[in-house]
């Protein structure tokens, strides 16, 4: 199922080196995920807070909001169906807080 997210407000961790600048660290977040990389999960902090927009094939468009904890398990269950689709994010609209 693929879905477009407008929003994607992270919190993420300090694995961010001093010398990587968000932009550099936003960029090493969307190749692990579109390489299906587990060590995707490792950039959120259990205190993040999610925000997602999705819009269905159908038309239906729901937003959605939960925590790092909750999108980290997601992750975990959703990847393997995910890489076995090809099924990879969109991203518009990224706004990145350290």
């Amino acid at each position: 199922m693929r879905f477009l997210i407008a929003c994607f407000a992270i919190l993420f961790t300090s694995a961010a080196s001093a010398a990587e600048t968000p932009e550099q660290f936003f960029e090493r977040f969307v190749n692990l995920g579109h390489r299906f990389d587990p060590a995707v999960i490792d950039l959120y902090r259990d205190t993040a807070s999610i925000q997602m927009y999705r819009r269905y094939p159908h038309g239906l468009e729901r937003a959605t909001e939960m925590s790092g904890v909750e999108w980290k398990s997601l992750i975990r269950k959703m990847m393997p169906l995910a890489k076995e689709k090809d099924d990879r994010s969109i991203y518009t609209n990224v706004k990145v807080s350290t």
